[in-house]
């Protein structure tokens, strides 16, 4: 992991739980296609879609 890029000074790994409960369950898979500076997702999709 890059120490240098400043969105993720501040990041920490997830345990399997806390990542469903950020993506939305296991019935309910999400990911983030483009991310704010701040870390935050700016646009998601669903776990089958393309991002835009």
């Amino acid at each position: 992991m890059n120490k240098k890029n400043p969105v993720l000074k501040n990041a920490q790994k997830l345990g399997r739980e806390q990542q469903k409960s950020v993506i939305g369950g296991i019935n309910r898979e999400r990911y983030c296609c483009e991310w704010n500076e701040d870390g935050s997702c700016r646009i998601w999709t669903c776990g089958n879609c393309v991002c835009p």
